[in-house]
């Protein structure tokens, strides 16, 4: 063997052994995330915010879950959600937040499966969706914010498809993600129009023959409009954005966390 062929040899080798020990590490971030959530404070007892979810969760028929979701800020998916799974698993802490857990356990998951078709990305991915504070923290929250995690990391998996590829089904399965998104927290909303300027933007006349792909959004629309209408609060309202002194920083964090 020449002293070349030799040396591409021990480069190819060498190569071959970084990768190996990067997707072990990322193996290993993965278990570190998981055993993280699950000891993170699952049998606490429920903070304030929770509270309000626990009263939405134990209304008695959907009617009432309905008035009280139209008067929250965030969206029905996330109540909706919990409210079905409270009439089989009860309402005490651990059983409230165990949807939270495993959605948020789903998502690194849900990167390893469909994340990237390059493995190595795919796996960088998830070790830092599985390592990442602000999700370790959120996981037994009874509060949207995992599914948020979870509904945000599939639109932007799917976004990516459709750039990649325009047909009506990519453009469907992005606005049907979008559309839940946006019904789980309304800070979504701004992410998914960011995306769709870009779709537009970037496609322009593909873009344009996949519109029946608008018609997710309808029912998101629609709800939108019931939870915002002078019907359902008794006031007129018009939706603005408002940077207030207790919880502004953490709002513009919120945001700046749904772009990521």
């Amino acid at each position: 063997m020449s002293a070349l062929g030799l040396m591409s040899l021990t480069a190819s080798r060498a190569e071959s052994r970084k990768s190996d020990l990067l997707i072990q590490l990322c193996w290993i971030g993965l278990a570190v995330g998981i055993l993280a959530r699950i000891f993170s404070g699952i049998t606490a007892p429920l903070w304030f915010d929770e509270t309000f979810s626990a009263a939405i969760a134990t209304q008695e028929n959907v009617e009432l879950l309905a008035r009280w979701m139209l008067t929250e800020l965030s969206g029905p998916a996330y109540y909706t959600m919990v409210f079905c799974w409270e009439k089989i698993a009860g309402d005490s802490n651990v059983a409230l937040r165990f949807p939270s857990l495993t959605i948020s356990i789903a998502t690194p998951l849900l990167i390893m499966w469909k994340g990237h078709s390059d493995r190595a990305v795919r796996m960088m991915w998830m070790a830092i969706i599985a390592l990442s504070g602000i999700a370790i923290e959120t996981a037994t929250q009874a509060r949207p914010y995992s599914l948020m995690l979870f509904l945000g990391t599939a639109q932007a998996i799917a976004f990516l498809r459709l750039m990649d590829g325009v047909t009506l089904r990519n453009a469907f399965i992005w606005t049907g993600i979008s559309a839940l998104a946006v019904l789980t927290h309304y800070h979504a909303a701004i992410i998914s129009g960011i995306e769709g300027i870009a779709f537009i933007a970037v496609h322009r006349l593909k873009a344009a023959r996949t519109w029946p792909a608008l018609l997710p959004l309808v029912p998101m629309a629609a709800w939108m409009a019931a939870a915002t209408s002078y019907s359902t609060n008794n006031f007129p309202l018009i939706p603005f954005y408002i940077f207030y002194s207790m919880f502004g920083f953490q709002r513009v964090g919120d945001l700046a966390w749904a772009s990521g």
